[in-house]
């Protein structure tokens, strides 16, 4: 699996979620097999600026890819946040099914920058997700720190395999964490 960006028109899809680019530049999510055959490609993103900057597998032979958005009409499905946040980017979160069915999709973010770093599989299906937040009212579930402290504070959040959020906290000092 691989993920990014681009703004190429004639970008390689095959079995796609979604067939054509939607914005200046959207995200992209491809499945290789273990010989180089391409398996799926797809475009995942909105009238904006999207980019996929991180993947992790669900143990299962799908993937959750997370990254940054722009755009106010980004795919959701199953989602936690439904609607853009903020004024600057979003951070978002996507599962895939290892045949390329969009499972879930949600924002992730409030009203500032809300950026994602990381992902890691919590080995249930589900997914952790790590990034850093300038939004005073950023998600927050089960926190272990329930306001920004800092300029910008990381932030860890934790999705189900279904995609439901179970915890999402801030964790940083007086001044900005990353």
């Amino acid at each position: 699996w691989v993920a990014g960006y681009t703004g190429s028109a004639d970008f390689p899809v095959l079995n796609a979620y979604q067939s054509s680019l939607r914005g200046w530049r959207d995200a992209f999510v491809s499945h290789f097999s273990s010989t180089g055959a391409l398996i799926l490609s797809t475009y995942l993103g909105g009238e904006s600026s999207d980019s996929g900057d991180a993947l992790a597998g669900d143990g299962g032979g799908g993937v959750w890819v997370a990254g940054t958005t722009h755009s106010t009409d980004f795919p959701v499905l199953n989602a936690y946040q439904n609607s853009y946040g903020g004024s600057e980017y979003d951070a978002f979160v996507s599962h895939f099914s290892s045949t390329g069915i969009l499972l879930s999709s949600t924002y992730l973010g409030g009203r500032s920058w809300d950026l994602e770093a990381a992902l890691a599989d919590d080995g249930a299906g589900g997914v952790w997700v790590a990034g850093f937040t300038k939004s005073t009212d950023f998600p927050v579930l089960n926190a272990y720190q329930s306001s920004l402290r800092g300029g910008y504070d990381t932030f860890v959040s934790h999705f189900s395999s279904s995609g439901t959020l179970l915890s999402s906290t801030y964790l940083g000092g007086w001044s900005s964490d990353y």
